[in-house]
């Protein structure tokens, strides 16, 4: 080999090196860092699908079978319609599984309520398994009346009610149903007990007219009951508003009614508890703690009568818990409190039960 091949065989070698130099140098680890980044993801993923398996299996142990439940519910309506009235009066419509969370009342009033929400939701959507839409008044009525009963839900109550009202009336006499008037005077009651006395009365006076109607009509049919009862409740709208005269005239009213002069001789506990409302609005304290404790009294003797022993479960007349919040209320005004919080405590023991 010649010296100049030598040479330039030499300066190509350096070259190599040279470039070779100039070149950064690769991190070892970037293989290693990327299979570390995969098998973390894989780890994410693994421990997502595990969390909401967890999650799935506590939710089914938990909640209640709401479509099991609303079928059979269904299938009651349907096949025993001639069983209605019983199925209405029932605490709870839907079958009971025997389980400690079904002892707890509130759970199973929320449950009904969801049951006959679904079924308005597919009547109002049309679904495939829907039933007739012919049904919804009835239905309104059914959830309208888990509401009502479920105090304090009497905002939700009221808003079933009102929309029953836009719906014709079933022909068919196994459909259940509600008197006009007894509607109009529920949701009267409701406004009553939000407060919303304007509403109140207008519900309450639309209640006494239709009464008025049907006492007019052939046949005579019996409507004492929601008559006097939209009474008693307009005249707590109007003692609740200050409005004494318009309250009494309603007492005298109702005590003319029963051949009666003096209300302390009254037996009637939604009248008397009316009476302690005026006489506290008139600043005559001691002749309204007396109706008070009779009112509290009556309603007393009254489920004594029904079988009702004091302090059970079946010791749960809300109508008495009011009397004992109002109660307690009044004595707190009159710097008793040691009485007012005794009077409150049977109040609660009174809601915890279920009703």
């Amino acid at each position: 080999m010649s010296d100049i091949d030598a040479t330039n065989k030499n300066n190509k070698g350096e070259q190599v090196k040279s470039n070779l130099a100039d070149k950064p140098a690769q991190p070892v680890a970037t293989s290693k860092k990327k299979a570390n980044i995969l098998l973390a993801g894989l780890y994410a993923i693994i421990g997502v699908i595990f969390i909401g398996a967890i999650a799935l299996v506590v939710f089914r142990s938990e909640s209640p079978n709401f479509r099991s439940a609303l079928d059979q519910a269904a299938s009651v309506l349907e096949g025993k319609a001639g069983a209605l009235d019983q199925v209405l009066e029932r605490t709870v419509r839907y079958p009971r599984t025997g389980s400690l969370e079904s002892k707890d009342w509130r759970r199973d009033m929320l449950t009904e309520q969801t049951i006959w929400t679904d079924e308005l939701t597919r009547v109002n959507m049309g679904t495939s398994d829907a039933k007739p839409y012919g049904r919804r008044r009835q239905f309104l009525l059914y959830l309208g009346d888990s509401y009502y009963r479920d105090e304090p839900r009497f905002d939700q109550a009221r808003a079933v009610y009102i929309n029953a009202t836009l719906e014709p009336k079933s022909k068919s006499k196994q459909d259940f149903d509600i008197e006009e008037s007894e509607l109009q005077r529920r949701i009267g009651y409701c406004s009553l007990r939000l407060g919303d006395y304007e509403i109140a009365e207008k519900y309450l006076k639309s209640a006494l007219a239709l009464c008025d109607v049907a006492k007019a009509a052939p046949g005579k049919p019996n409507v004492n009951g929601n008559l006097n009862a939209a009474l008693d409740n307009l005249t707590e709208v109007y003692a609740r508003q200050g409005k004494i005269s318009e309250a009494q005239a309603i007492i005298d009213r109702r005590l003319k009614a029963i051949d009666l002069k003096d209300p302390s001789l009254c037996v009637e506990p939604h009248l008397i508890f009316n009476v302690a409302l005026i006489k506290e609005k008139a600043g005559d304290f001691v002749e309204a703690e007396k109706y008070y404790q009779k009112t509290i009294s009556q309603f007393r003797d009254d489920g004594t009568a029904r079988g009702i022993i004091v302090f059970s479960d079946n010791d749960n007349d809300r109508n008495l818990a009011r009397a004992l919040r109002e109660y307690a209320r009044f004595l707190r005004t009159q710097n008793r409190p040691d009485e007012s919080f005794e009077s409150m405590k049977q109040a609660f023991a009174v809601l915890d039960r279920a009703p």
